[in-house]
């Protein structure tokens, strides 16, 4: 059974503290066990650095979703080029935003700071 876990907030921190707190209890223990998404890579040491001051720093990984995209696509079907980061973010929006049109509060508009997980994955602006 999947289990699904949305952390809404308005201090980001903590709402993103209670979602590493929930991975951290969901994931089992090893290398890379809970995956960490954002739209861009800005964040991604900072959010290691928060991670690891309580828990196994080679537990997370920090990725962006186009670059998840890419990985599992050149494993699957083997080397491609890739779009220009604008042109990826356009499409994930419009593809997010037709998935979701019935859930007005999980939106991709930039007022968002939604952190959406399933399985200890965290996707922060589920984007």
């Amino acid at each position: 059974m999947t289990e699904r876990t949305l952390f809404t907030g308005p201090n980001h921190r903590a709402v993103e503290e209670a979602a590493f707190a929930w991975a951290h209890s969901q994931a089992e223990d090893g290398i890379g066990r809970v995956l960490y998404l954002s739209e861009t890579n800005n964040r991604h040491e900072r959010v290691q650095e928060r991670w690891a001051t309580s828990r196994s720093p080679l537990s997370l990984t920090a990725d962006t979703l186009p670059n998840l995209v890419y990985d599992a696509y050149e494993q699957l079907l083997g080397p491609s080029a890739r779009l220009p980061d604008a042109t990826d973010r356009r499409a994930l929006e419009s593809s997010l935003d037709s998935i979701i049109t019935d859930r007005e509060w999980l939106s991709t508009q930039s007022h968002a700071d939604v952190m959406c997980l399933q399985y200890g994955y965290i996707i922060n602006g589920c984007m």
